[in-house]
């Protein structure tokens, strides 16, 4: 028997230890209501569980900003739903001053009160907020009519001179669509953005050209004809790309595919413009490749001036090379090449103007070669290639093709819609109401998840009703179809509030479907099992009490020597 050490004691009291550390423990769950209160309880578990609730409280609030942006879109349906009462009213008074049963005194008192409604709907258009947001008249920032009626007209007439122009053999090469493609053309307003057009596709089997109206038609003033154009037919390039060229669609565009997109866009709209406007930037160097001017592709795409006008030189320089013009290369990309591939079964060799010393493989071994050699610094030096005309390519399949082409060479003016009627079915998607700026609203947990609302423009010199007269039964007559055109656009406007106040009443329930679904989620993994852990808490309880009794009963075992020193 030993004195110095109990180990029964101290076994028992290393038990009572873990006991009281577990019982503990079962206390703060119980008491908390959390099966993980510290990152020690569950050190994964914790970092899945904040990550659940930062989801969760996103999609709480994006719920909220979905019910704002309701009420946004009700105040602005509101204003728009005044203002088709006194359109209706307008029409009945027309039709009321279109009788002979009216001498000119009572038309008089009928021009009186059509004045009074048209004034009244630039006052309700004018003053309809939410949050001091201006709704039907955005602040003066809005677009009128005649020139997204202007749009409306000449946009088919360009994306057909586009159509007759890519498909010709001579120049791309690129066969029409085998069947009927649906393409909508959307109107925006974004004075931040750098585009002025884009086209988009999800995948393939249809189309979405934005027109950006703050860069297109600055201060409601349309940029030429020739560049809209010109900015037309590249966004058709790249329409016929999403459509005919698999490859460039399949996963997104990776850069590389980025750099030749655009560059072959900039071939049919013409690059010699960039290209005058990079010259004549700061610190840039005559000599298009030298001194800080060196690996202008292959790095990340930025979409700045400089970029497009490096996509353009690229791709130029590719037909120069190119046995059977850029044609041939473009054939490739059609037939489902990738970029390596378009090479390998391509053919590069030496031009009148350019020579490549090798036949590329891949577009790293182009990328390079263009980058870095003498012999492209020299062709692009070169005076008559890139100093006359657009550069516009016009004989794709022939090396050396002409550029002395001026801005309304490039692309003709066919002034007709039979191409694009025949391969497309156009529609608009916003252009009967004059455009104003996009309110976005944020309706997911994360950045990005966002939906736009288009404002609309209902003012009455936005919907064609200044100076309408009513004194004589002819220009009443006349005045029916002005306010029934209006009355079309005020419809409109109030269907599209309609329809995105929809669209935000089903994200609110399923942002709310969602946040209940990773509630339960989060429970699971964060809140405690009240029963089970009830079990743990009376188990340890009885625990600690049994480890106090034998601890107890360790204590006095060693009582048992004095009765040997006796």
């Amino acid at each position: 028997m030993r004195i110095q050490s109990n180990l029964m004691g101290m076994n028992a009291h290393r038990q009572l230890n873990i006991n009281n550390l577990s019982g503990s423990k079962s206390i703060e769950k119980l008491s908390s209501g959390y099966r993980i209160n510290k990152a020690g309880d569950d050190a994964a578990g914790l970092a899945i569980s904040e990550k659940m609730r930062a989801q969760i409280r996103g999609l709480t609030q994006a719920s909220r900003n979905a019910q704002d942006g309701i009420s946004m879109i009700q105040t602005a349906e509101g204003g728009a739903s005044a203002i088709h009462d006194m359109l209706q009213r307008a029409r009945e008074l027309a039709i009321h001053a279109s009788t002979e049963t009216l001498v000119d005194s009572d038309r008089n008192q009928v021009q009186d009160e059509i004045s009074q409604i048209i004034n009244q709907i630039d006052t309700v258009a004018n003053n309809t907020e939410f949050n001091t947001i201006k709704l039907l008249n955005s602040d003066g920032t809005s677009f009128s009519q005649s020139v997204i009626d202007t749009l409306n007209s000449e946009v088919p007439k360009y994306l057909n001179d586009a159509l007759a122009l890519l498909n010709d053999a001579t120049i791309f090469g690129i066969a029409y669509p085998s069947s009927t493609i649906p393409l909508s053309i959307e109107y925006t307003n974004d004075a931040g953005a750098s585009y002025a057009a884009r086209m988009g596709s999800s995948d393939g089997s249809s189309l979405t050209l934005q027109i950006n109206l703050a860069q297109v038609a600055p201060g409601n003033v349309l940029i030429p004809n020739d560049a809209l154009d010109r900015l037309i037919a590249h966004e058709m390039m790249h329409g016929m790309q999403f459509t005919d060229m698999a490859t460039f669609l399949s996963g997104g565009l990776s850069n590389e595919e980025t750099w030749v997109a655009e560059g072959l866009s900039m071939l049919i709209q013409g690059g010699n413009d960039f290209l005058n406007n990079v010259k004549a930037l700061p610190n840039t160097d005559s000599d298009y490749l030298s001194a800080n001017n060196a690996a202008i592709i292959g790095d990340a795409w930025g979409g700045g001036l400089r970029d497009y006008t490096e996509a353009y030189l690229a791709m130029r320089t590719l037909h120069e090379i190119t046995d059977g013009g850029i044609a041939a290369f473009i054939d490739r990309l059609e037939a489902g090449d990738n970029l390596d591939a378009a090479f390998s079964n391509t053919t590069q060799d030496n031009s009148a103007e350019v020579d490549p010393g090798a036949d590329f493989t891949t577009f790293a071994q182009f990328v390079s070669w263009f980058n870095t050699s003498v012999d492209v610094d020299t062709y692009l030096d070169n005076e008559d290639a890139f100093s006359n005309g657009t550069g516009a390519i016009r004989l794709g399949t022939t090396q050396g093709s002409d550029s002395n082409l001026t801005s309304d060479d490039t692309v003709p003016n066919l002034n007709q819609t039979t191409l694009l009627d025949t391969y497309y079915n156009v529609s608009f998607a916003n252009a009967t109401s004059a455009i104003s700026e996009a309110k976005t609203f944020l309706i997911g947990a994360n950045a990005g998840q966002t939906i736009s609302f288009k404002t609309r423009s209902l003012t009455s010199s936005s919907l064609g009703l200044s100076g309408m007269d009513y004194s004589t039964r002819d220009s009443a007559n006349n005045a029916i179809s002005i306010v029934d055109s209006a009355i079309e656009r005020v419809s409109n406007a109030r269907s599209y509030f309609g329809s995105i106040q929809n669209r935000l009443e089903h994200t609110i329930r399923n942002l709310d479907q969602t946040s209940e679904n990773l509630q339960a989620a989060e429970s699971r993994i964060r809140d405690v099992d009240m029963a089970k852990e009830m079990m743990s808490f009376t188990k340890n309880n009885i625990l600690q009490q049994a480890a106090q009794a034998m601890l107890a009963q360790a204590n006095t075992a060693p009582q048992g020597i004095l009765q040997l020193l006796r």
